[in-house]
């Protein structure tokens, strides 16, 4: 696994630096790692369920389940499609982020693409 994470860390920063040159402020972080995991996770799991601890589509009036089982695959998709939903954000209202400390949401996605395509190598078996 700690192969995996460095990996993870490397391969989604220098993607991350190939194209996105004009950012200068230094990516420190752990969230391509996540992500690489979540998308190692899909890869192998594709069926799985994951347990939530409340039900985010619980109306007021409903009563909450805090024993909700939803698919795993699902819970990574809306995941991933927040953070594309503010990478589009940052894009549209032009947030300067090439000086600045931000999110790095295309590290989120490089990583999230390398858990998803090398998951299979990392495998034990």
């Amino acid at each position: 696994f700690f192969v995996f994470c460095i990996a993870a860390a490397l391969v989604s920063d220098y993607l991350y630096a190939l194209t996105c040159p004009e950012i200068t402020a230094p990516s420190i972080g752990f969230s391509a790692i996540v992500t690489a995991s979540m998308g190692a996770y899909m890869a192998l799991f594709p069926l799985a369920r994951v347990h939530i601890l409340v039900n985010p589509f619980a109306t007021l009036v409903s009563s909450l389940n805090l024993n909700e089982s939803i698919p795993a695959a699902g819970f990574i998709l809306v995941f991933l499609s927040v953070d594309i939903a503010l990478f589009l954000h940052q894009i549209l209202n032009s947030v300067d982020v090439s000086s600045q400390a931000g999110v790095v949401y295309p590290a989120h996605f490089y990583g999230f693409a390398f858990g998803l395509l090398t998951a299979k190598f990392f495998r034990r078996n």
